[in-house]
């Protein structure tokens, strides 16, 4: 064999050579690229479940509050001897929730984690909040009583 032979020999395997690990090097880049796509898509499908979530946990909570309040204010404008059952859901989504009532402001608070909402009611004469699960109101006298 000759020197140039030998040597086109050498040169046309070092490019076969040369030409596979440049295809290695591009099928990882294009992996690389797919792999960052699929985490940003992840990252971005997850912010949005959250928030997804949190606005069905304000939407329940609101519904929870104003039928509360819608349940007070019909004993207060019937007047003395209304009762009435009712119930209220035993948990917004997964988390327990409770009551309070400002009778300065007339004002029903629902709170759960870490929010809040207010709904308006109009008598400042309630002796116990609504509760999750059965409820029972009446008028005596013109105090809000629910048990």
């Amino acid at each position: 064999m000759s020197l140039s032979g030998f040597l086109n020999r050498f040169l046309i395997d070092l490019f076969r050579k040369k030409a596979r690990g440049q295809a290695s090097i591009e099928f990882m880049s294009i992996m690389a690229i797919a792999l960052s796509l699929l985490v940003m898509v992840t990252m971005i499908s997850i912010g949005r479940e959250q928030m997804i979530v949190s606005e069905r946990e304000d939407l329940l909570a609101w519904r929870t509050a104003m039928t509360a309040a819608k349940e007070i204010n019909l004993a207060a404008s019937f007047g003395n001897g209304y009762e009435r059952n009712f119930t209220l859901p035993p948990r917004i989504l997964t988390t327990g929730y409770n009551f309070s009532v400002s009778n300065q402001s007339l004002l029903l608070t629902i709170r759960w984690r870490n929010s809040q909402i207010y709904e308006q009611i109009t008598t400042p004469n309630i002796s116990t909040v609504p509760r999750s699960g059965n409820n029972r109101i009446r008028n005596e006298n013109g105090v809000i009583i629910i048990d």
